[in-house]
């Protein structure tokens, strides 16, 4: 991770149930240059990203979520904005997510545990075009 430049700062919401992996996940975002809000179920992140949704440049959330599932929550933030990245975080494998909605097909989606380096290059290619 040491190559890699540090992305310019940019608010990103962290929808993650599991407190260890979220975290991590603010940890590693924080120390990239990032502004972090997080979210613990899906209607937390919906009612965050409304609030906040001007400063809130992408968004990663991961699919089992409590309270609004992760395809509801997307379907909720796509509503609100429908230009604003979102990456999907999810620990099922390829064969579980085979009969993954067409509408998510093609949203970027990163298996736990992460590679850091290509989830970090990701977030900022996506957020500095």
């Amino acid at each position: 991770m040491g190559q890699l430049e540090k992305s310019r700062e940019s608010c990103l919401l962290v929808a993650e149930d599991d407190s260890a992996n979220r975290n991590l996940l603010v940890k590693f975002l924080t120390m990239d240059g990032h502004c972090v809000l997080e979210a613990s179920d899906g209607a937390e992140a919906v009612e965050l990203f409304r609030k906040n949704m001007d400063s809130i440049s992408l968004c990663l959330i991961d699919l089992n979520l409590p309270k609004l599932d992760g395809f509801s929550c997307i379907r909720e933030i796509r509503v609100l904005s429908a230009t604003t990245p979102v990456f999907i975080l999810t620990g099922e494998n390829e064969e579980d997510l085979s009969d993954i909605p067409s509408e998510f097909a093609s949203i970027p989606r990163f298996n736990k545990p992460f590679n850091w380096e290509a989830l970090l290059r990701i977030i900022r290619d996506r957020i500095n075009t």
